[in-house]
């Protein structure tokens, strides 16, 4: 079984082995301003130099805002940035995840996808900001729907043809757990290793 949409899995495990010291970790409980705000500097400190920068996640998600801020960061990095998940990567973490250049899973990990915007509206518990946040999407639906539509359009540019509008539409419906495979037969990332 082949198990790259681009590419071969050694080739890809040879791309990770030979970034050493340029790593950024996206791990613990909670992926949080916190979170954001070390990446960004790791990921600005990486930037004076040319060559690769690794992102190894192991996160059960967290914040929608910082997961976005994260993916625009990466994407916009003038380096190629390599996401590679050694564990999970759910919800928020998955967002930032499709901002790497290449996005990799060991075979063991696993990615909890969902419609990130209905997932907050429906929990009790909110941090102050994304409270706010979430009061004025309540009073505005048309942004709701635009939240929507925004992740719809990045996983289905992402996946590169991998999966349909409407079989995204299905997965975002219900929080879902994809394996590797999965994951990688959708699109949702470029390899595993």
């Amino acid at each position: 079984m082949r198990h790259t949409r681009h590419g071969s899995s050694a080739s890809y495990l040879k791309l990770v082995k030979a970034v050493t010291n340029r790593r950024i970790l996206i791990q613990g409980p909670k992926l949080d301003s916190a979170t954001l705000q070390q990446a960004s500097r790791q990921l600005f400190d990486y930037s004076k130099e040319d060559g690769d920068i690794l992102v190894v996640f192991d996160s059960p998600g967290g914040s929608l805002l910082d997961g976005k801020a994260l993916y625009d960061a990466f994407r916009i990095s003038r380096q190629r940035v390599i996401g590679l998940v050694q564990g999970a990567a759910d919800s928020a973490a998955f967002t930032a995840l499709q901002g790497c250049t290449i996005r990799l899973f060991t075979e063991s990990s696993t990615m909890l996808i969902h419609d990130s915007v209905l997932a907050y509206t429906g929990r009790q518990k909110h941090s102050d900001n994304e409270a706010e946040y979430l009061k004025t999407f309540r009073r505005r639906r048309s942004d709701l729907r635009g939240e929507r539509t925004w992740l719809m359009s990045l996983v289905m540019r992402k996946s590169g043809g991998g999966i349909t509008r409407k079989q995204l539409s299905a997965l975002l419906a219900v929080d879902r757990r994809l394996s590797a495979v999965e994951a990688l037969e959708y699109g949702f990332i470029d390899g595993i290793v």
